[in-house]
């Protein structure tokens, strides 16, 4: 299967809130209101497409890169 163009307006942010764990994915323009925000953390960048893609692709590595996204104790 052929790799799709990224879609800049498709580009994902995950913020973490530092006291309550609580996570959002928010897309370009409602980044503002967690960026440089202090009790928010940017966490990852994704392109949604391609990271469900990926993972399909490779399933051992599924739980891995979920994991990775999620708050840890």
């Amino acid at each position: 299967m052929k790799s799709r163009t990224p879609n800049p307006a498709a580009i994902a942010f995950v913020y973490e809130h530092k006291r309550t764990h609580e996570s959002v994915c928010v897309y370009g323009a409602d980044a503002g209101h967690y960026a440089g925000h202090k009790d928010w953390h940017h966490t990852a960048t994704i392109n949604p497409a391609a990271w469900i893609e990926y993972l399909l692709n490779h399933p051992r590595e599924r739980t891995k890169l979920v994991e990775e996204l999620c708050w840890k104790p």
